[in-house]
């Protein structure tokens, strides 16, 4: 289960004094039909339909994960975008790496980003730079609560994804059972719409 692993990468990365913080999610489903279309692709072809966010303290950190990782027997490296060597337009650091699990062959992504990073991506560029300027501790405190808050909705699954792969598994069932029934009705508007103008000539 990718459970487990992310129980063994938490557990190598504290081997290694690297405190940290793993967070998973699911694609959105309007999300996943929009790519299937845009990119022409099955439910399983997708790379990114589990995503995995590791949060650790520093820069130099982000890339020992990253070795840490690639040292898994249980893992496969596919592909690895730095972002933090070459950050977005918008100023958005992370290194985002595409992996496969070696016993199922489900691949899955891998976010990496320091909590500075993190912050960053989740309240915006100027909100952290205004974390960064104000010293004064109640303030911190008060703004890392709702830092929590703020996140908790995202990160609230984690706790319930043990059994995961049998979850996406009927996810992805529940995604095709969607994208054909909508194919389907695409298909009966278009044979309706050809028989209106039929009957209009």
């Amino acid at each position: 289960m990718i459970y487990d692993i992310i129980n063994i990468i938490k557990e190598d990365l504290h081997k290694a004094d690297i405190e940290n913080k793993i967070f998973m999610r699911l694609k959105e489903p309007y999300s996943v039909l929009k790519k299937m279309k845009r990119k022409e692709v099955a439910v399983h072809e997708l790379k990114d339909l589990i995503a995995c966010r590791i949060i650790v303290k520093s820069k130099d950190q982000c890339y020992n994960t990253l070795d840490i990782i690639k040292d898994s027997p249980h893992l496969s490296l596919l592909h690895t975008k730095d972002y933090i060597c070459r950050p977005k337009n918008n100023g958005y650091q992370s290194i985002h790496s595409i992996m496969q699990l070696q016993y199922s062959k489900r691949k899955f992504e891998i976010q990496i980003r320091s909590e500075e990073m993190d912050r960053d991506a989740e309240l915006g560029r100027a909100a952290h730079l205004n974390y960064k300027a104000e010293q004064d501790k109640h303030l911190k405190k008060v703004f890392d609560i709702a830092n929590d808050k703020i996140l908790y909705r995202a990160r609230q699954m984690v706790e319930s994804f043990k059994g995961l792969e049998e979850q996406i598994i009927e996810y992805e069932k529940e995604i095709m059972r969607v994208w054909h029934t909508r194919y389907d009705e695409m298909l009966k508007w278009e044979s309706e719409a050809k028989l209106l103008i039929f009957s209009q000539e």
